[in-house]
């Protein structure tokens, strides 16, 4: 499968997860005009996004993989999430997830 995936995510405690994204989940499906207006619950129970801590995240990739999946477009800056947070994830993502994926190609860091 070729289709590109958009799935928002942070890398971090699971119990932190929630708490600081949700607010900046619905803020971003609010002003999407393309998007149907989902909760966090119903995102997550669809497999729309991907939040948790790296063992998680490393997780529901190799899921996607299973089911053909190929391509993974990561969309870590949304519903204005401070900088900070944006860097700290991508950062925790390069060091703890992308490592259980030596042979993937990385095409764009845009």
């Amino acid at each position: 499968m070729s289709t590109p995936v958009v799935l928002p995510r942070q890398v971090q405690a699971p119990e932190r997860t929630r708490i600081e994204a949700e607010e900046a989940l619905n803020r971003y499906v609010n002003t999407r005009l393309y998007a149907k207006r989902r909760s966090y619950d119903e995102l997550d129970t669809a497999g729309l996004i991907l939040f948790g801590d790296s063992e998680q995240v490393t997780a529901r990739i190799r899921e996607l993989e299973a089911v053909g999946m190929n391509h993974l477009m990561v969309l870590a800056n949304f519903g204005a999430l401070a900088a900070d947070r944006v860097r700290a994830s991508l950062e925790r993502f390069a060091h703890k997830v992308m490592p259980h994926f030596p042979d993937r190609e990385l095409i764009s860091a845009s």
